[in-house]
């Protein structure tokens, strides 16, 4: 499950691309563009939310290499 988590943000990115561009094309009503535009800052967010996770977990290792390095020497 902890895999799909990460891809979700980037699925959401696309499910709202998709629905943009078709919407466009089938309509030129300027609202695809506007749900599109005022979705962004959710991807952006959702994304940032993933990296910022997984850059602390990044940390994390890294400390405990660090520890067990040192109880190596």
């Amino acid at each position: 499950m902890k895999t799909i988590t990460h891809f979700s943000p980037a699925l959401y990115c696309a499910v709202l691309s998709l629905i943009a561009v078709y919407a466009n094309t089938v309509s030129s009503s300027p609202i695809p563009r506007i749900i599109f535009t005022l979705g962004m800052p959710i991807c952006f967010l959702f994304m940032g939310t993933v990296t910022a996770r997984q850059q602390a977990a990044i940390q994390e290792l890294m400390r405990q290499v660090d520890e067990l390095r040192s109880r190596n020497l």
